[in-house]
């Protein structure tokens, strides 16, 4: 027998064989068999949480009161047979709800939950109550524009496309349009030629790895200025769309970092308007101020930049497909090559989780880890002296914590050549740039940690997608064991500290400029001092080569607006 609830003025429905009464309270939707019932069988949804929402009705028959005895028509069903009557029927309504439900952190599917009703005012009531409550909702993009990558992901990223995130998006009815790239660029070329703001799209999101969301945020940022960026321009947030990442690509790093576990769960995020914030690195030619590339992972020289320059040979990738980047990072590991290079870094705040010479001894393996609702990204001024304490810091459990031995010591100064002014022409204060000059095997500038699901604390550990800085690592030159060693915790999840100890210099900058030779200086007989030609590389800019060597780096708060919600542990 159903369960009715004992209050009045409650329409009910039937769900999985229960009765519930119908509750539309100020955020979710409440299912409830009684006062009395146990809690177990009550049932809440948020409002946020609902994909879509359908009716249908459907006539169905009602059951029958005549007599149970056979007659000689069931037995000679051909024999003067007159047609039956027609039995009695009655209208009902279906209310099918598209419900997204987390499965483990990260990891997100929808759910399809069934309230049937025979009051078929009720039933058109309630659906119409909750599309109005879904379609009131700011944040959710009313059209999508999907930019794929056919060769990511060793070509899966079209397959992905095809049978994971179209079947979902007709379910929802979600408007969208999508475009399979055919050549690099195309995705910016798109977005600089096309009138896609007066197409009304909200949503521009990438299906595939790194690279191709890189050309969307290229063109994205680039369409939103009305001058060419230089080294002087002040970039400003723009709220005229939401980037979005479907990680259909080798390692995926910006989808980790920013909590989308899979295709699926980053399309649930796009379509429930789920977003955060996050910072953007610019790359400029250091002699001429011109803009390079935009970036929001990884910015690197060294070995990582001399293995993606060597895995873009065209027989490598004629012949090895991903395999190439093993073939590579094995010829790159061999070589083992450093570079001599001179950095000039400048911390320009306050704050003591962003100045250098306050870091934790054990940084970057220690401190306050990025995750959802993080509260050192969400604080609004980052020059405040206070360090604020999140949830995810290393004294909850919920957070990635090494069992290893004590962190090396810290840095010795002397180990460094130091000096308080920069020789670079700069309009900031001197006081707030240092130098080093050495000779690197790596180095590198992150704004996330870098992590995916081969190396889960990354690069740099305790990176933050938000809090307008730079974490570079400066990796002095080491032999192939300790190349090894580091190149094997990246993936075991043990910090760089750890294993490089000395060898490694961790800064949080907010501007960094690096030369492959020192700046001629005049000398004392009033002429100016040859500049030295030394060997140097290219830069890794999340996946994309940079082919110029010195280059000057700055990073713009919070500049765009992405489809994510953070890190769950």
């Amino acid at each position: 027998m159903d369960q009715v609830p004992d209050y009045e003025h409650v329409n009910t429905c039937l769900c999985d064989g229960i009765r519930y009464g119908v509750v539309l309270a100020e955020d979710r939707l409440q299912l409830r068999v009684g006062p009395d019932s146990p809690e177990g069988l009550n049932k809440e949804y948020l409002f946020a949480d609902i994909l879509s929402v359908k009716i249908i009705v459907s006539e169905v028959e009602e059951p029958s009161s005549a007599s149970s005895v056979l007659s000689r028509l069931d037995f000679f069903p051909f024999r003067n047979a007159s047609p039956s009557p027609r039995q009695n029927t009655t209208n009902q309504s279906k209310i099918v709800l598209c419900i997204a439900r987390r499965r483990e952190p990260c990891k997100w599917r929808p759910h399809s939950l069934i309230l049937t009703t025979e009051n078929l005012a009720f039933g058109q009531q309630l659906c119409d109550s909750l599309k109005e409550t879904i379609a009131g909702s700011s944040n959710r993009p009313k059209r999508l524009m999907f930019f794929v990558n056919p060769v990511s992901g060793g070509g899966c990223a079209l397959k992905i496309f095809e049978k994971r995130v179209i079947p979902i998006l007709r379910m929802v009815d979600t408007r969208f349009s999508y475009i399979v790239t055919t050549h690099a660029g195309h995705a910016k070329q798109w977005l600089l030629q096309e009138p896609w703001k007066a197409e009304g799209y909200d949503g521009l999101i990438a299906v595939g790895g790194d690279g191709i969301f890189n050309e969307c945020l290229e063109g994205f940022i680039r369409s939103e200025q009305d001058e060419d960026v230089t080294v002087t321009s002040d970039l400003t947030p723009s709220a005229t769309a939401t980037l979005g990442i479907i990680p259909a690509g080798s390692t995926d790093s910006i989808g980790y970092c920013i909590g989308l576990g899979d295709a699926c769960s980053a399309l649930i995020h796009v379509l429930l308007g789920r977003s955060m914030k996050l910072d953007v690195g610019a790359v400029f030619q250091e002699a001429s101020g011109c803009l390079l590339r935009f970036f929001c992972a990884f910015l690197g020289y060294g070995f990582f930049s001399d293995t993606l320059k060597t895995s873009e040979k065209r027989w490598l990738r004629r012949y090895f497909g991903k395999t190439r980047y093993t073939l590579a990072g094995a010829q790159t590991f061999f070589r083992n090559k450093s570079y001599d290079g001179h950095v000039t870094y400048k911390t320009g705040d306050a704050n003591p989780c962003n100045s250098s010479s306050d870091l934790d001894p054990e940084y970057p393996d220690v401190g306050v880890f990025c995750a959802k609702d993080c509260t050192v990204c969400s604080v609004t001024d980052i020059t405040s002296p206070e360090v604020p304490q999140s949830p995810n810091s290393p004294s909850s459990p919920d957070v990635f914590e090494s069992t290893e031995s004590p962190m090396l010591s810290s840095i010795e100064a002397d180990t460094v050549e130091l000096v308080g002014t920069s020789d670079t022409e700069v309009t900031t204060s001197s006081e707030d740039w240092n130098n080093i000059s050495d000779k690197f095997s790596n180095v590198i500038a992150v704004s996330l940690c870098c992590g995916s699901a081969k190396s889960p604390r990354g690069l740099a550990p305790a990176s933050h997608c938000g809090d307008g800085r730079l974490d570079v690592l400066l990796v002095r030159a080491i032999g192939r064991v300790k190349l090894l060693n580091y190149l094997v915790s990246i993936s075991r999840g043990i910090g760089p500290k750890r294993v490089l100890g000395k060898n490694l210099r961790a800064y949080r900058v907010s501007e960094l400029i690096f030369r492959t030779t020192k700046k001629p200086k005049e000398n004392e007989g009033g002429g100016r001092e040859a500049s030295m030609a030394v060997a140097s590389t290219v830069w890794n800019c999340d996946g994309e080569i940079i082919t110029e060597a010195d280059i000057h780096v700055k990073v713009y708060r919070q500049l765009i607006t992405i489809f994510g919600s953070g890190r769950e542990f």
